[in-house]
């Protein structure tokens, strides 16, 4: 079966001291690539969202829906000296395995 394309728009915001984030599921065929995408029966949405630094995986989870929470004490655990964090997003396929990674780089406090 096709890779899934990589979700858009990927937005990392602060919400008090846990970062809100979220995006855009993208659709493989005759979408709007500015709106969610294709009929939820194609394939159950679900996500995975991974933290690295300096290309080491900090931290993975997955999500039902188009947005999640890095809370503060998980990036406390991650970040306990604060630094910059690549915190990526990919849409899961049929197999469980995600598809392309969309990425956004964020600064995490000290």
């Amino acid at each position: 079966s096709a890779r899934m394309w990589p979700p858009g728009h990927v937005t990392a915001e602060w919400f008090g001291s846990d970062l809100a984030l979220r995006w855009v599921r993208r659709a493989r065929k005759g979408g709007d690539p500015w709106l969610p995408g294709e009929p939820q029966h194609e394939v159950t949405e679900a996500y995975r969202v991974q933290v690295s630094a300096g290309g080491t995986v900090k931290r993975q989870w997955g999500v039902a829906d188009s947005s999640s929470i890095y809370p503060e004490s998980d990036q406390a655990a991650d970040f306990p000296s604060g630094g910059a964090a690549l915190i990526e997003v990919a849409q899961l396929g049929r197999n469980g395995e995600p598809g392309d990674w969309t990425a956004v780089n964020v600064e995490i406090p000290a």
